[in-house]
């Protein structure tokens, strides 16, 4: 309707959506990009207003806007930070042949990656004299004229990767005195270092170049892709800590062999990151060996009778336990989930090189799966019996309170008998010592009773003093005992509207 008002055709007209006509619907969002048409030909008022909507905004009358009167477009918050993450890690473009240079560093003590990218991209710029960029990019190049150097930060890793494209250039050259000088000053250690060589050459020679830059005839190859680049190495760090990786390129163009270098190296080390949780968790095995020895003897012990103190005793060694095994899960879970996340880009790098076998070469993933898959496994392992021994605390925890429960509900079953017991008995003396009021009150009242019965006898009246008080007596104690009974009774009334 609005495309029809816009065009100035009647909204019942038949109307057509050209190729360009698209809609979607996911999750709630629309997004359309429509093109109206009629069928009927367009008169020229229908042209004229055309051209001016070529050339301004308009209005629903076809009236045009100017800028500062069009309405301004309201984009999500988080538009500009999704698209900046788009094009964050643009893939490298290399020419053969050249030589390269990657180190991944992770922060030590209280840095973190942002604060050590930040002093990198701030150091490499200043060796280059250009002005430093903004230090929250993902990605950042600077050229050195004869290098190129690319600082990327990732959640806890930066790499730095340095090329230096032409000839005459050996093994390692990338990486000169300036650049490890400042590398070095960083508050990082090094997780993973490799040199990298591109010849450019047949790819019958990649075993020649192999053996002589690796020092051996024992390495992994492949072709990729059944493409112009074939890839060496035998992942064994040299004297000086760095890998060696050869590549071979028989005619590739500088952004496919670019993105070839690319995955290779964030394989091997995303690989390596990988492993930083197998020393983890071989230490934290240890641990676990111990815990479970003392759950297995206070389980042990769970099979003895019931004893207050010693349940008591056991709760508190199990409650121990459980705080030593949710110290090891919040010392190991960021590095064992991290490890899984590495090791599933290490795969989707593998899988995205589409390696061709070379002949008596053994590929890249078999080498690569072969040692890191029992690696990660061990992890795997680790955290489900971590998890494992927890369940087990937790059930120790729950019967052992369960017991101590029902010892105290004995103990308080015990002291309600007993305060029962001390009420009856409280009750019985109460109503002893009601009989003898009773009695007591009889016999001081009778006593009076008989003073007055004796001053009336001598006096003259004519009655007997010993009869007026052998009479007084069963009729003084009814009445104190009624009087009695009538007090309690009134203060129970009391005590039960309270």
């Amino acid at each position: 309707h609005a495309c029809a008002k816009r065009s100035g055709a009647p909204l019942g007209a038949q109307s057509t959506i050209t190729q360009q006509g698209r809609a979607f619907h996911a999750n709630g969002v629309y997004e359309a990009l429509l093109e109206y048409r009629p069928v009927s030909e367009p008169t020229t008022d229908d042209r004229d207003r055309a051209d001016l909507a070529s050339t301004a905004h308009v209005d629903e009358r076809g009236d045009a806007l100017s800028p500062s009167e069009r309405p301004p477009l309201e984009f999500h918050k988080h538009r500009a930070l999704i698209m900046r993450e788009t094009h964050a890690r643009p893939p490298l473009s290399i020419n053969s042949p050249c030589v390269l240079t990657r180190i991944t560093l992770m922060p030590k003590g209280q840095g973190g990656s942002h604060e050590i990218a930040a002093k990198a991209i701030e150091r490499a710029f200043a060796q280059s004299g250009q002005p430093t960029p903004q230090a929250d990019q993902r990605q950042v190049t600077c050229d050195l004229g004869v290098r190129r150097i690319t600082i990327e930060r990732q959640t806890e890793l930066v790499t730095i990767t340095i090329v230096a494209p032409g000839e005459g250039y050996a093994i390692g050259d990338a990486l000169d005195d300036t650049a490890r000088q400042w590398i070095t000053g960083l508050n990082a250690v090094i997780v993973a270092a490799i040199h990298t060589q591109v010849f450019e050459d047949k790819l019958a020679n990649i075993d020649t170049y192999a053996t002589k830059l690796l020092g051996t005839d024992n390495f992994a190859a492949f072709q990729a892709e059944h493409g112009p680049i074939a890839v060496a190495s035998n992942f064994t760090p040299h004297l000086d800590g760095f890998e060696r990786i050869v590549f071979v390129d028989e005619g590739a163009t500088p952004a496919f062999l670019g993105r070839t270098v690319q995955r290779v190296l964030e394989a091997e080390c995303y690989r390596i990151a990988a492993m930083l949780a197998f020393p983890e968790a071989l230490e934290v095995a240890k641990e676990l060996d111990g815990i479970e020895n003392q759950l297995d003897g206070i389980i042990a012990k769970l099979a003895a009778p019931p004893h207050m103190s010693n349940d008591r005793n056991l709760l508190i060694d199990v409650s121990r336990i459980a705080g030593q095994v949710e110290e090891l899960g919040h010392r190991t879970s960021f590095r064992l989930g991290a490890a899984r996340a590495y090791s599933q880009l290490v795969l989707e790098r593998m899988d995205q090189l589409h390696e061709t076998r070379i002949e008596g070469r053994q590929r890249f993933s078999s080498f690569i799966n072969r040692r890191l898959a029992p690696a990660m496994r061990t992890c795997e392992a680790t955290e489900q019996r971590r998890r494992d021994i927890t369940e087990r605390v937790t059930q120790a925890i729950n019967l052992l309170r369960a017991r101590v429960n029902v010892a105290m509900e004995e103990q308080s079953a015990q002291l309600l008998n007993s305060l029962d017991r001390r009420s009856s008995t409280q009750l019985r003396l109460q109503e002893t010592v009601e009989g003898l009021s009773v009695i007591a009150v009889t016999y001081y009242a009778v006593g009076l009773v008989s003073y007055l019965a004796k001053v009336a006898e001598t006096s003259g009246m004519p009655i007997k003093s010993a009869l007026v008080t052998g009479i007084s007596v069963p009729v003084i104690a009814l009445i104190a005992a009624l009087g009695l009974r009538r007090m309690k009774q009134k203060i129970k009334d009391d005590e039960a509207q309270s």
